[in-house]
C-alpha cells in the first residue's frame, strides 16, 4: 500500500494510505513538497495547502469523484488542481473542493486533528503561516 507522510510545523508526523487509483499510478509532484496552509473561516475544518506550481502539467484529477464538503470524514486528503487539502473535522462549504486520494490512518487521527487545529490557531490568533511537508513512503 502506498502512502503519503504530513509532517506539520510542531514536529508531529501522520500518516495517509493513498486510495485514488488514477493518482497513486503517476506521482503529481515532487517526491518532497513544501506546502503553505490556508484555512478559510467559513470552510469549516477543511486547510488548503499549495505549493510552488510544478513545471511539469500536474494530471487532471477530472472524473474522479469530488464528493460535497459536507460528506467529507475527518481524515480524508483530498488533491485537485495541484493543492493538497486536509479534512480534520466537520466541513461546511456547500460545493466539492477535489476528489479524495487519502486517509489518515486510524492510528494518527487524534494526533493528526490536534496539528491542525494548531495551524488554524496559528493562522487566526497568531496572523502567521503554517508550512506542512508532504513525502511518499512506500509499504
Amino acid at each position: 500500500m502506498e502512502k503519503i507522510r504530513i509532517t506539520f510545523p510542531n514536529g508531529d508526523t501522520v500518516h495517509a494510505a493513498l486510495t485514488g487509483t488514477p493518482f497513486r499510478q503517476e506521482w503529481p509532484m515532487p517526491a518532497v513538497e513544501k506546502l503553505i496552509c490556508s484555512h478559510a473561516l467559513s470552510s469549516g475544518c477543511l486547510i488548503g495547502a499549495f505549493g510552488r506550481p510544478s513545471q511539469e502539467p500536474v494530471k487532471d484529477t477530472a472524473g474522479e469523484k469530488e464528493p460535497a464538503a459536507g460528506q467529507l470524514q475527518r481524515g480524508d486528503i483530498l488533491f485537485g488542481g495541484g493543492a493538497w487539502w486536509l479534512c480534520y473535522g466537520k466541513c461546511t462549504v456547500p460545493d466539492s473542493i477535489a476528489p479524495v486520494v487519502g486517509s489518515v490512518v486510524e492510528a494518527d487521527l487524534e494526533k493528526y486533528e490536534a496539528a491542525c487545529r494548531e495551524i488554524w490557531i496559528q493562522y487566526y490568533h497568531h496572523r502567521t503561516m503554517s508550512v506542512i511537508e508532504i513525502a511518499r513512503e512506500e509499504g
